[in-house]
């Protein structure tokens, strides 16, 4: 009688985003990590579209509608640093698809990406440390 082999999905493990999920913001720029570790970017860009091609920022109004958009899932935490991968983007010379690392300096309640650089307050940061 032939074996027969039966291909099983490996467990789905679930990441311990913890004190890494929510918002963090600064001067124009913003990234929200959800407890399942899905996570949106948005960033001003400072170029204007109306005189230059994407990614640039566009205008609605008053309003300014930011050109950078990225989104990704983080996989895997380690301490103060979290990790994953950026899926889309619409950046990619500075915020290029691949991988992510976050930086969490939990004494002032900040957050740097890599890649990017961009610098975040969470909510117990002290006013103005990530601009105004």
């Amino acid at each position: 009688m032939p074996s027969t082999t039966t291909a099983t999905a490996p467990p789905t493990t679930r990441v311990d985003i913890g004190r890494f999920a929510g918002t963090w913001a600064g001067h124009s720029r913003e990234l929200i990590l959800g407890g399942d570790g899905h996570f949106v970017v948005e960033a001003r860009l400072y170029v204007d579209c109306a005189s230059s091609p994407p990614p640039c920022d566009s205008f609605q109004g008053n309003t300014i509608i930011p050109g950078l958009h990225a989104d990704g899932v983080i996989t895997t935490t380690r301490g103060n640093r979290a990790f994953g991968r950026i899926r889309h983007t619409t950046d990619p010379a500075d915020v290029p698809i691949g991988p992510i690392s976050l930086s969490l300096d939990p004494a002032s309640d900040t957050l740097t990406t890599q890649p990017g650089n961009l610098y975040l307050c969470g909510p117990s940061a002290a006013p103005g440390s990530c601009g105004a």
